[in-house]
């Protein structure tokens, strides 16, 4: 049974205003944008016509669509694979039309190609089926692979553009945010060069807890989270400037210096 990556919901009946691309891009929306590889071959995997038709079949019931399929050019080639043996490969030049049941002038037309190789007299059926089912695929853009719809949308995300990183400009940038941080916290030069190290082993160690790698492949943002840290480590290690102490009152309770003792009077010492 196909896989879709997300199952379409009973889908409302089409109204009758609505045009044939407009029925179309509905369909897109119900059958989703990834089907499975649940039929083995010989050596690979692969999906099948039912799958397709079964996915699209009811979404085009939903929306009033009718596909019309007519050759315009059809070619045969014979030969010999084992002795005794013949191969006849055909190919199929294919005219697709999607047709509004509510308005069958309102039409999309549109050219495929189908193949089928047959010993026998199977391969118009081998190419119609062949040109129907990829065509159907890739009008509608549905994905197919042999992992898991998860698995696919990963490889989705990771082909969507990057954020922009800082590079070597930014690498720069940072370095000399941590010598300036270095210097301000130690004003002697080999503790400034040993904390400028061990600052920047922090960035390091800050950078791989973000999942990334290196230094210069930081987002801004990452590397913004980064000054911040470095920021409050330094000003953890510095301490706080010391003011002077304002000067204290005298005690009332202090004893006043002594006064001078008067010249024409003969001290104790010297009246014996």
């Amino acid at each position: 049974m196909a896989t879709a990556t997300a199952a379409a919901a009973t889908a409302a009946p089409a109204t009758p205003s609505a045009n044939v691309y407009q029925r179309l891009l509905a369909v897109q929306k119900a059958v989703g944008s990834y089907m499975r590889k649940d039929q083995q071959g010989h050596q690979f995997q692969y999906v099948g016509s039912s799958q397709v038709l079964g996915v699209i079949r009811d979404a085009m019931d939903d929306h009033g669509l009718i596909l019309e399929v007519s050759i315009t050019g059809h070619s045969i080639t014979t030969k010999w694979s084992v002795p005794d043996s013949r191969e006849h490969l055909t190919e199929l030049d294919i005219e697709f039309t999607w047709v509004n049941v509510d308005d069958p002038a309102d039409r999309v037309t549109w050219n495929g190609y189908g193949q089928g190789l047959d010993t026998g007299e199977k391969g118009v059926g081998k190419a119609l089926t062949y040109a129907e089912k990829y065509g159907l695929l890739k009008f509608f853009h549905i994905a197919t692979d042999k992992d898991d719809p998860d698995a696919f949308q990963g490889r989705v995300d990771a082909a969507k553009p990057r954020e922009p990183v800082i590079g070597e400009p930014g690498l720069k940038a940072l370095a000399a945010e941590v010598a300036t941080l270095a210097t301000q916290a130690s004003s002697d030069e080999a503790n400034s060069k040993l904390l400028r190290s061990g600052l920047w082993e922090d960035v390091r160690a800050w950078t791989r807890e973000r999942g990334v790698a290196q230094v210069a492949d930081l987002t801004e943002a990452k590397a913004d989270e980064i000054r911040q840290l470095l920021r409050a480590k330094v000003a953890a290690m510095t301490p706080p400037a010391t003011e002077p102490e304002p000067e204290q009152p005298a005690d009332d309770d202090e004893m006043p210096p002594p006064m001078p003792w008067p010249d024409d009077i003969p001290r104790p010492e010297e009246a014996e």
